[in-house]
């Protein structure tokens, strides 16, 4: 296949500096260029909506884009999943246009999953001659009602249309929702996992609220998407894919590269990009990392190469961006923030500074070359994730997308909803009629329902399980304490520097990368972060000049329950188990980088902070405990089988992670210290289900992409390939035991309550999710509620907190059922 004059010039450009660079080009996949299929606009379409499309297209549009308009505008739902760059934001807006033509009332709601995306999304509509108005969490809540009043077209996020368009529950948030027409979801693959779970439970919500809107969705990555835009809003849609696609193309060409260097070659790749050239045109490129962190290390202002990632505020974000689309800059080091259809203009590269393991995130990075004129993309392969697949290069770059996981069945996210359905219901008048009579939930779990009927009409006691929530929901809005990322509340941070606001941190984040003392990165300028404020949770940050980059003194330890595991196979050195499990993280200094003897440790002594930083999680995973594998090897070990667990089974580094356990009570009957992929949502999605399923094929996939590592000369893999096949024969014995699943009744069990017992530590759980250790003197009834009491620092002082706020530390803290109408007390 030989490609086109341009893109075979700038083939020849791109290699040929690579090479000169040391990195060697090892395959390439040509994507030929193809003619578009144009159709006229349909007739059937509003007059005003016709001329707007004409206007912008007189040569006629997309062969996909007339077939979407015109089941829309015949009233069906559909769901775009053409290829990138294929121009499905003119069906949302010719869409708009023509719903706002047929009705003066109807009203539009486009949902974007990212704040950037929105904002920029907005521009062009308004070139479109649409009059959007934009409603993000940067706009001043006062100012909302006067905006939904004034305009008929909405650009939002989900988030906001969450926390306010449902939950402030206002005149003027009501009149829109009687008169929503059309709910356009933009870039629909994201809705996955926690996010996704979600958001299916607030799409329905929304449905009941506004029962008369049509709804178009759109992603090019998204696996049997009828299938999957039914579970996530209940609604039959019809797919128009790639069948009827009739983008043009002017070719792609994708190339995988090795660097004698490995993973530490990620430098010297944008050096590289950073000098590209063809024909004396400097060329523009985006090269896309995992992490923030690494994107500010990468990045190197004075070339003309510049960081993007979530938190930066949207000046910086919108600077960058114009600067790249304007070819202002060289490039830029790119997160995920950029994978989604943000306008960056025509790019000549794409790098993947590491190959991805999810085919979606693959064909996000790669559409974004090869669309209004030839690109490249290049594959830094450091990860050894390619040779993982069957038919090289090629085949990994054709493997399907990874199915959207959606846990509808979970009891929090559940809950949550519910909580918030009632509100929404009740203010709205509809509350007394019964959630089983409301076709908007009649395709959510009957658990769901009966929890939304009995909030609407108590009839049972909330399960012990669940009443944290509730409290949580009457002390504050539910809209706000259930926020649709995550599973539970989570603060978010702002940092500033003299006074002026450089970013936002969510709380994981200020752990990881803004912990006090730590070397902090922004736009290529060092800061280091002076202090934290809990009580407002901000960040000040100081300029630092030539200070070595920091770590965290990282603690992570979980505390697995095998009383109620799901699933168990033991043998007579080890065990794997599906267990609940509370994790327990800290804080508790920091490293310099590079400095030997450079550890700095909170405490009274610190200049920096006065005592740890710490969090903690109930949630499920799967531990594994095998004798004989060295403690040095924990580490790598964990990381080795959670990165081959996230390949098999395409799954987001931030919703699972890997921690070592210690429990006293295990399935060999002694205490050992064992390690655990566990789910990072609170209450959790059981997403490590599938490890447990598949632990076999999984240490082996680990053990595949070791060997081979090991064989190039990777001195980390050859050190971890004992632990492995230690891992690997000892479950060559273990067997399936079984065990009786977790009964939920146990936790509405209204006359006994499960307590720590006394003398026994604690974690103690503040407002903000964080948590502490804690020692129990008691516990009793008060006019409060059921309390407990802690040992106090102060000597004779005794510390009382509300039950709620305390938790065992797995079956390290022993707990004693307790009556308190009676104050009888029985094991546990």
């Amino acid at each position: 296949m030989n490609p086109t004059a341009p893109l075979a010039s700038l083939l020849a450009s791109v290699t040929a500096t690579l090479a000169a660079h040391r990195f060697t080009v090892t395959d390439t996949v040509l994507e030929p260029a193809r003619e578009p299929v144009l159709l006229p606009v349909p007739r059937q379409l509003a007059a005003e909506a016709r001329a707007a499309v004409e206007a912008a297209h007189p040569a006629g549009i997309y062969r996909h884009q007339a077939v979407a308009l015109e089941a829309l505008h015949a009233g069906e739902d559909v769901v775009l999943t053409t290829s990138t760059a294929s121009g499905k934001s003119l069906v949302f807006r010719a869409a708009a246009i023509d719903a706002l033509a047929r009705d003066p009332r109807a009203r539009v709601l486009a949902l974007f999953p990212t704040r950037a995306l929105a904002q920029d999304q907005a521009a062009g509509w308004a070139r479109f001659g649409v009059s959007a108005a934009l409603i993000d969490g940067g706009i001043p809540v006062a100012q909302r009602a006067g905006i939904l009043a004034h305009h008929r077209v909405i650009l939002s996020t989900p988030d906001v249309a969450h926390t306010w368009l449902l939950g402030a529950q206002a005149p003027e948030n009501r009149s829109f929702l009687d008169h929503l027409a059309l709910l356009v979801l933009d870039e629909a693959h994201t809705y996955d996992g926690v996010f996704g779970t979600n958001m299916a439970y607030f799409l329905r919500r929304l449905t009941a609220a506004a029962p008369r809107h049509r709804l178009v969705a759109a992603s090019a990555t998204l696996e049997r998407a009828e299938d999957f835009l039914c579970r996530l809003t209940g609604r039959t849609v019809r797919e128009v894919g790639a069948d009827v696609d009739g983008t043009g193309s002017p070719g792609r060409a994708i190339v995988r590269v090795t660097h004698p260097e490995g993973r530490r070659s990620r430098a010297s790749l944008v050096g590289a990009l950073a000098t590209l050239e063809d024909g004396g045109r400097p060329l523009s490129f985006l090269a896309f990392v995992d992490g923030r962190q690494e994107a500010d290390r990468l990045a190197r202002p004075a070339a003309g190469v510049h960081a993007y990632r979530a938190g930066f505020e949207q000046a910086d974000r919108t600077e960058i961006q114009n600067a790249l689309a304007s070819r202002a800059c060289r490039g830029v080091v790119s997160t995920c923030a950029l994978e989604v259809g943000v306008d960056i203009g025509a790019l000549d590269v794409v790098a993947l500074l590491g190959a991805p393991y999810g085919a979606k995130a693959l064909r996000q990075r790669v559409g974004r070359c090869g669309r209004a004129r030839p690109g490249v993309c290049v594959v830094l392969d450091d990860r050894n994730v390619v040779s993982a697949v069957d038919g090289g290069f090629a085949a990994w770059l054709a493997r399907p997308v990874e199915s959207n996981a959606l846990y509808l069945d979970n009891r929090f996210v559940q809950y949550a909803h519910a909580i918030c359905a009632a509100r929404e219901l009740g203010a709205s008048g509809v509350g007394a009629a019964p959630a089983s009579q409301n076709a908007a939930f009649s395709t959510l779990p009957a658990a769901f329902r009966a929890l939304l009927s009995n909030e609407l009409d108590p009839r049972e006691p909330v399960s012990d399980e669940l009443y944290p929530l509730k409290q949580r929901a009457e002390s504050n809005s539910p809209h706000h304490e259930f926020p649709l990322r995550t599973g539970g509340a989570q603060p978010s941070w702002s940092i500033s520097f003299r006074g002026e606001r450089i970013g936002t941190l969510s709380h994981g984040q200020m752990l990881r990368e803004a912990y006090p003392g730590a070397m902090y990165s922004h736009r290529g300028c060092p800061y280091r972060i002076a202090r934290i404020n809990a009580r407002d949770c901000t960040i000040e940050a100081v300029a630092a000049y030539n200070a070595q980059p920091t770590r965290p003194l990282w603690q992570s330890v979980a505390f697995p329950t095998f009383d109620g595991a799901y699933g168990l196979r033991r043998g007579a050195g080890g065990f794997v188990a599906e267990v609940p499990v509370q994790v327990h993280e800290r804080v508790v200094g920091f490293q310099d980088v590079g400095r030997a003897g450079g550890a700095h440790a909170y405490g009274p002594g610190s200049t920096y902070h006065q005592r740890m930083l710490t969090s903690s999680l109930s949630t499920t995973g799967v531990c594994w405990y095998v004798e004989h594998i060295p403690g040095a090897q924990e580490a790598t070990l964990g990381r080795r089988v959670l990165e081959a667990f996230r390949a098999a089974h395409g799954i987001h580094g931030g919703d699972v992670q890997v921690s070592p356990f210690i429990a006293k009570a295990t399935p060999l009957g002694q205490e050992v210290r064992g390690l655990i992929v566990y789910d990072t949502t609170p209450g959790s999605l059981r997403l490590t289900a599938q490890l447990f399923a598949s632990f076999d094929d999984v240490i082996a996939r680990a053990m595949d992409t070791a060997r081979d590592e090991a064989e190039a000369g990777d001195a980390e893999a050859q050190a971890v390939l004992p632990a492995l096949a230690a891992l690997v024969e000892a479950l060559a014995a273990v067997r399936e035991v079984p065990v009786a699943a977790p009964d939920d009744a146990v936790f509405a069990d209204t006359e006994f309550l499960e307590m720590v017992t006394p003398g026994e530590t604690a974690l103690l759980i503040d407002k903000d999710g964080s948590a502490s250790e804690a020692i129990v003197q008691g516990f009793r009834f008060s006019p409060q509620g059921v309390v407990y009491d802690l040992v106090s620092e102060t000597p004779g002082v005794r510390r009382t907190v509300g039950r709620e706020r305390v938790r065992p530390r797995g079956n390290l803290t022993r707990t004693v059922r307790w009556n308190p109408a009676t104050d009888e007390r029985l094991p546990a």
